[in-house]
């Protein structure tokens, strides 16, 4: 996506949550920054305080992102077996959001949403975009102009900052993180949400930051890089011979 992504006016309603169940999910393989556990606990907070319910924390530890998340997701099913569950927010546990980064994802009443957050590697694409075919191979296109405040249409994004109804999450069923087609454990979970015929949305008003080394990564940090040399480095990652698009 170049700039011709399709967009909606943003309207949020953050009172939306309030009466609601939710549970949040960050999986986690390593030593969390303290900096990142206050960020959640405060958007956390802030939905409390506009009325959502918590069921709990499904956050794992366990030895790969792809087993984390699935775990988060069989336990999210234990909780819908034991009463009602709206959905499930996924944090990333180097992700640093807006206090009302969770709010807004769970409020504007779409399936499957995502807030916008970047790469920490050098090219710092934002992790939003389409998916491609190239010669029969399954590929990614980033977004690179993302609208303001806006709500966009995507096909697939990293999990850092999600938003999954339930109801979605019933329709994919258990294991919706592995692997196909040759692409990462959240794009694979993001292609089966689009065969079932669930759009994701971006809401590009949810801007976080990626924790690197050395640097917070956001997409401004994006923007500078890509405008001193715009089209530098190709949008488009292709899987080839069993890599992963990430």
């Amino acid at each position: 996506m170049t700039g011709s992504e399709e967009t909606d006016d943003l309207d949020v309603n953050l009172d939306a949550v309030a009466g609601k169940t939710y549970m949040i999910a960050s999986p986690s393989v390593g030593l969390v920054a303290p900096s990142a556990v206050k960020a959640l606990r405060v958007a956390m907070m802030n939905m409390s305080n506009h009325g959502a319910r918590w069921v709990g924390d499904a956050s794992s530890g366990r030895g790969s992102v792809l087993a984390a998340r699935n775990m988060a997701l069989d336990a999210a099913f234990e909780a819908m077996d034991e009463g009602p569950l709206e959905g499930v927010l996924w944090v990333d546990d180097d992700i640093l959001m807006p206090a009302e980064a969770l709010t807004m994802l769970a409020s504007v009443g779409y399936d499957f949403t995502c807030g916008v957050y970047c790469q920490r590697a050098e090219n710092y694409f934002p992790l939003v975009g389409q998916f491609l075919e190239r010669d029969g191979k399954k590929g990614f296109r980033w977004a690179v102009n993302l609208p303001s405040d806006a709500v966009m249409r995507a096909d697939g994004c990293g999990f850092g900052m999600v938003y999954t109804s339930a109801k979605m999450l019933k329709a994919l069923g258990k294991g919706a993180f592995d692997h196909r087609d040759g692409v990462s454990e959240d794009l694979s979970f993001c292609l089966r949400a689009k065969d079932a015929g669930f759009q994701l949305y971006c809401l590009t008003a949810v801007q976080c930051g990626h924790l690197g080394e050395p640097q917070l990564v956001t997409y401004q940090t994006f923007r500078e890089k890509w405008l001193k040399n715009p089209g530098s480095q190709s949008t488009e990652v292709v899987v080839a011979d069993g890599a992963s698009a990430a």
